[in-house]
């Protein structure tokens, strides 16, 4: 059973599930009457209510003020609760969603409490959204997220592989940082980079959905990458990277960026496709990845502080040098 503060508990037999801490650090576990207390604090949680693959999900307040998302999972789902657990004690990171705490208690409903991000999942900003992600906002999700990919295929307990990676499982913060959510599909890897057991998936799984997701972020498409939608874009974008098709063919329509931000479009686009290569061997690893994204994350903000000191200083700006294609 699991103890109040995590010290005690006790995993589930099945070895599939990852192996917890014996000292969770900062987990609370909930009572069910304060996981009620806390759904019933939101006046609207009622109709805050989401429907998931893996159980409901509510608002709640905490008695700190402390705005949370619940989400209750019923008795056929124990063992995505445990693997929850199991995962988040193991995994900290600023684009990894926290869990705030957990309730298990007695009978067949179980709770797993969750840090808000009142911007909801990337799906709905690419979708459903009036806002229209700015080119910045979509730079700083991929990043954040190959930044979290990198630190989960390179733990020290062996790699982390998400298995989901989506755009649904990708919740944004008031500020527009993402958070990589839903960890109950989670395999783990031996420190070699073996399965730890037979049939496993390897990091190449994660990588090849970070380059749909990204993919889908440059053009603003969140059909399924199984579905017609989600070939077109590939299909599009290897012809970009083959010199058929223009970068900005490929753009959302709802995006307006310069020349210079269409050239960093392109370095993310070709390591993107990269990441669709079939062989584990001609796959960039999640750290390759994330050193294409972070230099374009880094000479856009160059750019935008030189046009600042320019403007302050009332001088010109100059052309800015082509980018770094790490793709090759």
């Amino acid at each position: 059973m699991l103890s109040k503060r995590m010290g005690n508990k006790n995993g589930p037999s099945n070895t599939e599930a990852l192996d917890a801490e014996d000292n969770c650090t900062g987990l609370y576990m909930f009572s069910k009457k304060e996981i009620k207390k806390a759904i019933s604090s939101w006046k609207y949680s009622k109709v805050r209510v989401v429907y998931r693959t893996a159980g409901k999900i509510y608002t709640g307040i905490l008695p700190s003020g402390q705005l949370v998302a619940i989400k209750k999972l019923k008795g056929e789902r124990m063992e995505l609760f445990h693997r929850e657990v199991d995962t988040h004690c193991r995994v900290r990171h600023p684009n990894i969603v926290s869990l705030v705490g957990a309730c298990s208690g007695s009978g067949r409903k179980r709770y797993l409490v969750y840090e808000y991000c009142s911007n909801g999942n990337l799906v709905q900003q690419l979708a459903g959204s009036d806002h229209v992600l700015s080119w910045e906002e979509r730079v700083k999700i991929l990043r954040g997220i190959a930044l979290a990919l990198r630190f989960l295929h390179s733990h020290p307990d062996g790699s982390i592989i998400h298995t989901g990676i989506k755009a649904k499982n990708i919740q944004l913060t008031e500020n527009m940082d993402p958070k990589l959510s839903n960890f109950w599909s989670t395999q783990v890897l031996s420190r070699q980079g073996i399965p730890a057991l037979a049939g496993r998936p390897s990091c190449v799984v994660d990588i090849h959905a970070f380059g749909i997701l990204a993919l889908q972020v440059l053009s603003g498409t969140t059909g399924d990458w199984k579905s017609a939608p989600g070939d077109t874009i590939v299909r599009m974008a290897k012809e970009v990277v083959r010199g058929e098709r223009e970068p900005a063919e490929i753009k959302d329509s709802l995006l307006n960026i310069g020349q210079d931000d269409l050239c960093d479009m392109e370095s993310i686009l070709r390591v993107a496709v990269l990441c669709l290569t079939e062989t584990q061997e001609g796959c960039p690893t999640m750290e390759e990845v994330f050193e294409v994204v972070n230099e374009v994350w880094r000479k856009m903000h160059s750019r935008h502080l030189h046009h600042e000191i320019s403007q302050v200083a009332g001088s010109p700006l100059t052309p800015c040098g082509s980018i770094d294609d790490r793709s090759n």
